[in-house]
């Protein structure tokens, strides 16, 4: 009989590489416990072989058609995508971040799932003034940021919308996420014959 499957993608813009290597390690610890009873299937775009032939987005699986989707965010938003990745209403998404969390999000409000954890680093980015481009650069990535988690997720001063959870050290950020997707995937195993 085939194992129900669980995919759990991790989307991130690039400031947060370590933190992406830690999920895929909470992940595949979970996949080691929960592997007799369901099939645990870690996406990051990293393990996907990536065509030089089209862009980066269009290889990538849909946050639309998995069953969690975890986004970890710290001071950037991401990388523009070209124009052929647009809204309904032809804007542009500001970044891939952003694509995949509305696609995840409108999948959401339509079908019920993925699941959608949002993580927010709260350390401290040291920036170097020597280059002064990129210094702008990481403040317009952190305004953009700033702006997102304002308009999904709200603020302390007029009010919060969506929950999301905040950590310090990729520690921090282990034991939070390893703790909330065993919490779903207890949800989803399949009753185990206790004879």
């Amino acid at each position: 009989m085939a194992l129900t499957a669980i995919r759990i993608f991790v989307s991130s813009p690039g400031d947060v590489a370590f933190e992406r290597r830690v999920a895929l390690a909470a992940v595949e610890r979970l996949r080691g416990e929960f592997g007799a009873h369901l099939d645990i299937r870690p996406i990051l775009w990293e393990q996907q072989p990536l065509r030089a032939t089209e862009h980066f987005q269009e290889q990538i699986a849909s946050t639309a058609e998995v069953d969690i989707a975890v986004f970890v965010l710290w001071t950037r938003l991401g990388t523009l995508l070209p124009d052929q990745f647009l809204r309904d209403d032809g804007t542009p998404y500001a970044s891939g971040t952003e694509f995949e969390f509305e696609c995840a999000a409108r999948a959401h409000r339509e079908t019920g799932r993925p699941v959608m954890l949002a993580y927010l680093k709260k350390a401290e980015r040291s920036i170097s003034l020597t280059d002064r481009e990129s210094a702008i650069d990481a403040f317009a990535q952190k305004d953009a940021l700033d702006h997102f988690v304002d308009r999904w997720f709200g603020n302390p001063q007029s009010a919060f919308r969506a929950a999301f959870k905040t950590f310090e050290t990729a520690d921090e950020f282990e034991r939070l996420l390893e703790s909330d997707l065993r919490s779903l995937i207890i949800k989803r195993r399949p009753a185990v014959d206790s004879a």
